[in-house]
């Protein structure tokens, strides 16, 4: 694995993504991510990485990338920073600090969040790693069995060792977004369909599990305005989208991120200003990547620019289809790509590779 992520960065990666939150990741010891964290580190690229647990053990799953940077000395990114469940809120405060004293200590760790309270992700993924580890068409399979679907609500409920998004968040806020073995089901929440199918919230849950096909995505709300506001404000804070493909009601984070922090957080809640907000959006960011001659309107640099209005700017923040707000103008690389809402056709986008070198 490491020979093999060692080639791609020659080869132009930027870095290594990793979901300790997922199959197969959740596998992963320390002993795996600090030798290919040791590669990374070599090329002075970046490590990004989905916390093992958002939820109760949450602190502890940033501690085990803090100790990974340590012993790697690789540029740490954690994505999408948030703390899962109305209980757990109050260990935001405790993420921030643990941070601050990492990079204090000298450590590179930054992250970044998408401004929204809903998070979005597999359906699949309430299951307990006990049962996501089995081939997709044997789960499906194993979930029409009474004892199975028994012991699987017994682990969600109890939420041992791991995330249980249905412990965590509930049944009333967790939606349907793309379900196509049951459409009329989108935009619906699991208690909701429970409740027109005259069953219980979990065993609705198993059915549909068991009869889909394709992509079946949900939306759950992971945190408090109060939590995202207070991690939107940090200094090492940059945004981003994370957003899935899906066949049916995408998240708006996928289409609307930027436009929804500023219309929501710039111009009704003046939590940042304009000119934070596009810094965290551009330029921060681009440094953190290593995006040399971007990000920034300078002397030197690459014209990308976006021409707005900031005032009719808004964002959507439910998954009720809407949408864009149109833009005035789009340039990449000094040439106008879009106007009026409309593409132009240019193909002056250009593939950005990494300009840090090896340390060693």
């Amino acid at each position: 694995m490491a020979s093999l992520l060692e080639e791609s960065l020659e080869r132009g990666a930027w870095g290594l993504s990793t979901g300790l939150y997922y199959q197969p990741c959740q596998s992963a010891g320390r002993d795996e991510l600090v030798a290919l964290s040791n590669v990374v580190a070599r090329h002075n690229r970046l490590l990004a990485v989905h916390l093992r647990c958002e939820g109760s053990a949450v602190v502890e799953s940033l501690d085990e990338m803090l100790d990974i940077a340590r012993a790697s000395g690789v540029r740490l990114e954690v994505s999408h920073l948030k703390a899962i469940g109305k209980d757990n809120q109050s260990l935001v405060g405790a993420l921030l600090e643990r941070i601050d004293r990492a990079n204090d200590a000298g450590l590179c760790v930054g992250f970044d969040q998408y401004p929204y309270l809903w998070g979005s992700t597999s359906l699949f993924s309430l299951l307990p790693p006990s049962l996501l580890s089995t081939e997709r068409s044997l789960l499906k399979e194993r979930l029409r069995d009474p004892a199975v679907r028994r012991e699987a609500q017994a682990e969600m409920e109890r939420g041992e060792g791991w995330d249980s998004i249905a412990s965590l968040v509930g049944f009333d806020d967790i939606t349907i977004l793309s379900l196509p073995s049951h459409p009329h089901y989108e935009g619906l929440s699991i208690a909701e369909v429970a409740a027109m199918r005259g069953q219980e919230p979990y065993d609705a849950l198993f059915d549909l599990l068991s009869e889909s096909e394709g992509s079946a995505v949900m939306g759950d709300v992971t945190q408090s305005e109060e939590s995202l506001v207070k991690i939107m404000a940090h200094r090492q804070m940059c945004f981003g989208s994370d957003a899935l493909y899906s066949s049916a009601r995408p998240h708006p984070r996928s289409f609307h991120a930027a436009l929804h922090l500023i219309g929501r957080y710039v111009n009704e809640r003046g939590d940042l200003s304009i000119e934070e907000a596009i810094e965290r959006l551009t330029g921060r960011t681009a440094r953190r990547l290593g995006l040399f001659g971007r990000g920034l309107i300078a002397e030197g640099y690459k014209a990308d620019l976006v021409l707005f209005d900031q005032d009719t700017l808004s964002g959507s923040d439910t998954f009720a289809e809407g949408g864009v707000s149109p833009l005035s103008l789009v340039m990449v690389n000094g040439e106008v790509a879009l106007e009026a809402g409309r593409l132009v056709g240019t193909t002056s986008g250009r593939l950005l590779v990494p300009l840090t070198g090896r340390t060693d």
